[in-house]
């Protein structure tokens, strides 16, 4: 599926490009029940992120589902770190990346975005056991890269959602990356890295000139 979806996002024949897109909505799409999560679990979103981000925009774009019904987190999820972590699939964070680049703050607010953000940051600064795998390891990188992603398409017109996604952007760079750098972070996902700085670039009149980088 993965390869055939990439002719919607590579091809510049239109016959090619509406080819893929019939296939996509009326074979493919109805065969998961109306549920986009499942829908991107059968694309492996972390190995084809590309292809799955434009597969998910076309079926946000003729409005196949309830974006908020399925993507949204209760209110229960988000007052619990280990519940976020457990929720914000890859698959979620990419279809989160795909509906809020579309219209920000949807279903999901920027004081909401930083408290999932700290969950994802926490988990992954802790040194991983014996019992983690590389699967999920690499997961939880692909998770995190998705919600730097979303900060840069946010509306961070509420200072005070502002000033605290850049608080945890700075603690990120200044404590947690020491930690995440002894798993080869700078040489698998140096991306990361490159991100924590969106809020420099986009607000630089909150990020003191004194602050250590």
């Amino acid at each position: 599926r993965a390869q055939l979806l990439s002719g919607y996002k590579n091809d510049r024949s239109p016959r090619v490009q509406a080819a893929v897109k019939e296939m996509l909505l009326n074979t493919w799409w109805p065969r998961c029940n109306g549920n986009a999560l499942t829908f991107l679990e059968n694309l492996d979103v972390v190995s084809h992120g590309e292809v799955a981000l434009s597969a998910m925009e076309v079926l946000i774009q003729v409005q196949c589902f309830d974006i908020a019904g399925q993507l949204a987190l209760s209110s229960d999820v988000l007052a619990s770190a280990s519940a976020i972590v457990a929720h914000l699939t890859p698959e979620r964070a990419l279809a989160w990346l795909a509906a809020l680049s579309k219209q920000p703050d949807q279903f999901c607010e920027a004081s909401e975005l930083v408290t999932c953000l700290q969950a994802v940051i926490a988990e992954l600064s802790t040194p991983s056991s014996g019992d983690s795998s590389v699967t999920t390891r690499d997961n939880q990188f692909f998770v995190l890269k998705q919600l730097l992603l979303v900060v840069e398409v946010m509306d961070w017109s509420n200072e005070v959602a502002r000033k605290a996604m850049l608080q945890v952007l700075t603690d990120f760079i200044r404590v947690h990356l020491s930690v995440l750098a002894e798993e080869e972070l700078m040489k698998r996902e140096e991306g990361l890295w490159k991100k924590s700085f969106v809020l420099k670039r986009r607000l630089p009149t909150i990020w003191p000139s004194s602050m250590p980088c």
